[in-house]
């Protein structure tokens, strides 16, 4: 299957900020109609085509007012929601090099994981960005994408192990992908106010 995982450095109230956004924040409107342009230039609405006609899932621009709104449907599935998300974070987070991780399939954040373990490091997994949760709430979201976040300090803390670690032994592929998660740490500790989010699909 191929997948892919791609990063951001964002200052991660951003995406917070948009969940109940039209009730307090004065800017709404623009918020919305930058937000809505850049979901104009995706095809969500027509890879989910099913999906909205038999009422299962919301059109993009419906799932940006829900979040904005801060008030889900009973019962939503979550996907919908997750990939506006990503849309948002494009827009205003600093995408990160993900050449070893995109495409990756589903066993190669395994293996990079696997070998972080094997190795002590306890502050980072790849697992954080495909199995974890992102600074809003959302409905569940039981399909892809999976998605994650690291806040500023989780990831200084993570590239202090790593700057402690050698991967003499590992496959190129796991190497290459540890160098782009590396990469990812040092671009967002270079400021106090970004963190890391990561969408897997």
């Amino acid at each position: 299957m191929s997948l892919s995982l791609n990063v951001w450095a964002i200052d991660l109230s951003y995406l917070g900020k948009m969940y109940g956004a039209a009730a307090r924040d004065p800017r709404a409107d623009s918020l919305r109609e930058y937000v809505a342009r850049a979901l104009s230039h995706t095809d969500l609405d027509g890879r989910f085509a099913d999906e909205i006609a038999g009422g299962r899932f919301p059109r993009a621009v419906e799932a940006l007012d829900a979040i904005m709104a801060g008030a889900y449907p009973i019962d939503a599935s979550g996907v919908m929601y997750a990939y506006v998300c990503e849309v948002i974070v494009g827009v205003w987070g600093n995408a990160q090099p993900c050449n070893a991780l995109a495409p990756c399939g589903t066993e190669l954040p395994e293996q990079v994981d696997a070998a972080l373990e094997s190795r002590g490091i306890t502050a980072f997994r790849l697992s954080t960005f495909t199995t974890g949760t992102l600074p809003l709430p959302l409905p569940r979201c039981d399909d892809f994408p999976g998605f994650g976040h690291m806040t500023n300090a989780q990831c200084r803390d993570a590239l202090d192990q790593f700057g402690k670690v050698r991967f003499d032994g590992e496959s190129e592929p796991v190497r290459a992908a540890i160098d782009d998660a590396r990469g990812w740490l040092r671009a967002t500790t270079r400021r106090k106010s970004t963190g890391l989010i990561g969408f897997f699909r």
